[in-house]
């Protein structure tokens, strides 16, 4: 699964990637767990956004899939116009923290929402969770 935002430099994107039972999670420099991901670009598209932010924090390459939620998500401190996800059609490659990002963990599925922030914990996130358990 892959989180993305809509157009504009003040929207952010966050991927849920999901394997075997496990999600992908990145810890920042202010020792905060997430879903990779991050701040679009002015004129970049929500899906360039994500893929791009995913590949610069992990080096995964990801295609992005349906939508699953329109609702805001906020994980961050600062402006933000808001965030939507979606599932992940496609994963390539072998994550490695890059950037900003200093820690790398497939997370069991049961145990995501005890390490994300409360902004991820929604029930439609929760429910695409499952489907992956």
């Amino acid at each position: 699964m892959v989180a993305a935002v809509a157009r504009g430099s003040n929207k952010r994107g966050y991927a849920i990637i999901a394997k075997k039972g496990r999600v992908l999670l990145v810890r920042n420099g202010s020792g905060r767990w997430l879903f990779p991901g991050g701040r679009t670009k002015p004129g970049e598209s929500a899906r360039d956004a994500t893929r791009r932010e995913v590949h610069e924090e992990t080096g995964l390459r990801v295609e992005l899939g349906s939508r699953v939620s329109r609702t805001h998500v906020r994980v961050h401190a600062g402006d933000c116009d808001g965030c939507v996800v979606y599932e992940a059609a496609k994963v390539k490659g072998t994550p490695k923290p890059h950037r900003e990002i200093d820690k790398i963990a497939w997370v069991d599925i049961a145990d995501v929402p005890a390490r994300i922030s409360d902004a991820f914990r929604t029930k439609r996130v929760e429910k695409i969770l499952r489907r992956y358990s």
